[in-house]
């Protein structure tokens, strides 16, 4: 009985084995022969504009699949500067029967102004090594730079830049609207503009939150390639202590010449007011004479002078506890110290 029984199951054994061996072989011969290629969805850059000077950053995705697995992704950054880079799985999901990797890869660009199609190519995980390839579109652009600022007391101001960062076909004119996002932070007083658009230029009723500005270059100052073109200079009043972001909506930019237009992207700017409040004795707060966002006029007399100096060294300990440390730290290193007094004196 025992050896009837142990035959049955060496038997079974081997019939099990040779079933396993036989899938096996199934499996293998079908990832040898399988020659569909991936399937490659939903290709895209976000954001899909980004500045040529490697600045900003998009994330590139993509979604595959195939009837085995995928083995490799890669996309082709040598267009925009880079190299041909690996994307890698960060999720999956199912669709249907099939289970869809997403795959990703974050870059920049730093390459010519253009629209650039990046090739993806997707390989699966057969001895054939199958493969389909897919192209992300991603759109190089010039950018309108908005300063960050800070204003160190209720009523003072600052003077904030917005400029072009490229003009590869020259610029003729332009016309954008610029708001800061808390009405209640700040306002923006005055604007002056360039050089290059004097005599032909005009901006909304200010003071105002929101203000549209206009200008042209009609003597064609501003040439093909020019890079860092000054567009105005807005006079901002803080108004309450907080911050608020400075961005600008550009309506209409143009070349020289009957080019395409411009569609610049923008960098939004970032305005903070502080609290400065006058020293003891004194019934004047400090004030920013030359408007690097540092409080050289300590005594409040509207200059720079020695007795900044000694106000500096006699109230180091009083400013540290009770003054923005940004605006008097002199050395930039974060805090108020001894150092300060000695960068205060060079400068007076």
């Amino acid at each position: 009985m025992k050896a009837t029984w142990l035959s049955k199951w060496k038997g079974t054994s081997a019939v099990a084995g040779i079933l396993l061996l036989f899938v096996a072989a199934v499996l293998i011969v079908t990832a040898v022969l399988e020659t569909n290629p991936p399937t490659v969805i939903n290709q895209s850059a976000n954001p899909a504009i980004i500045p040529g000077d490697g600045s900003g950053y998009t994330e590139l995705t993509v979604h595959a699949f195939d009837d085995t697995a995928i083995d490799t992704v890669t996309v082709d950054l040598t267009p925009i500067g880079g190299k041909v880079v690996r994307l890698y799985c960060k999720a999956n999901y199912t669709a249907g029967e099939n289970i869809v990797n997403i795959l990703n890869y974050t870059t920049n660009a730093t390459c010519p102004l253009g629209t650039y199609n990046l090739t993806v190519n997707v390989t699966d995980a057969t001895t054939n090594r199958n493969y389909n390839t897919g192209n992300i579109l991603l759109a190089v652009v010039p950018v309108v730079h908005i300063e960050d600022g800070q204003i160190g007391g209720i009523g003072a101001t600052t003077v904030i830049n917005i400029t072009l960062d490229t003009a590869p076909d020259g610029l003729s004119g332009y016309n954008m609207t610029v708001s800061l996002s808390d009405e209640n932070i700040a306002e923006i007083v005055a604007v002056e503009f360039p050089a290059w658009a004097a005599g032909f230029n005009a901006a909304a009723p200010l003071p105002a939150d929101t203000v549209w500005l206009k200008a042209g270059d009609l003597a064609s100052q501003i040439q093909p390639g020019a890079t860092n073109v000054l567009l105005a200079m807005l006079t901002i009043r803080g108004d309450a202590e907080g911050s608020c972001s400075i961005n600008a909506t550009v309506t209409k930019m143009d070349p020289d010449g009957p080019g395409d237009p411009i569609n610049p992207m923008v960098d939004p700017g970032q305005l903070t007011v502080l609290a400065v409040v006058p020293l003891p004795g004194y019934d004047n707060p400090p004030t920013d004479p030359d408007g690097d966002g540092l409080y050289e006029d300590l005594n409040g007399n509207g200059r720079k002078d020695f007795d900044d100096v000694v106000q500096l060294f006699k109230y180091l300990e009083w400013i540290e506890a009770n003054e923005p440390i940004a605006c008097f730290d002199f050395n930039g290193n974060g805090r108020i110290d001894f150092d300060d007094i000695v960068q205060l004196f060079k400068e007076v």
